[in-house]
């Protein structure tokens, strides 16, 4: 993918994403499929349910890179393939929380992306790639 590794800056930093005394609840999925309006909607569920701060997506299936603002106001970063094959695909799914303490993200290519958070003491970089065996 030409021209996908320039970072993507975001807003200002409100929050830290953590604390030293506070957990954070990470998750990943293998979703598939995100290519249809209900399974979006199903993830953000399921992410809420679990109080999720971040999930990282694998497979959404998505063409290009970008950001998407669900209905419910959560975030969605994406790094697709360019083509609309729609073959392969990384996500990363922050709660409103986190996305306000997001400094920048990287989509390299469809197999792998990263995202950088403000923490009070440390700056915290979450890289979500993809396996490339299926």
């Amino acid at each position: 993918m030409t021209g996908m590794s320039q970072s993507r800056e975001a807003r200002t930093q409100s929050r830290p994403l953590a604390t030293p005394k506070a957990s954070v609840r990470f998750g990943c999925w293998n979703v598939r499929t995100m290519f249809s309006v209900r399974k979006t909607a199903q993830i953000v569920q399921e992410a809420r349910k679990y109080k999720l701060r971040i999930l990282c997506i694998s497979e959404c299936r998505w063409a290009g890179f970008g950001r998407l603002k669900t209905a419910t106001g959560e975030t969605i970063l994406y790094s697709g393939r360019d083509d609309d094959m729609h073959l392969s695909g990384v996500a990363l799914l922050p709660d409103k929380a986190a996305a306000r303490s997001l400094i920048e993200w990287n989509p390299f290519n469809d197999r792998i992306m990263t995202a950088r958070f403000n923490s009070r003491y440390i700056k915290t970089t979450i890289v979500q790639g993809l396996c490339p065996y299926q």
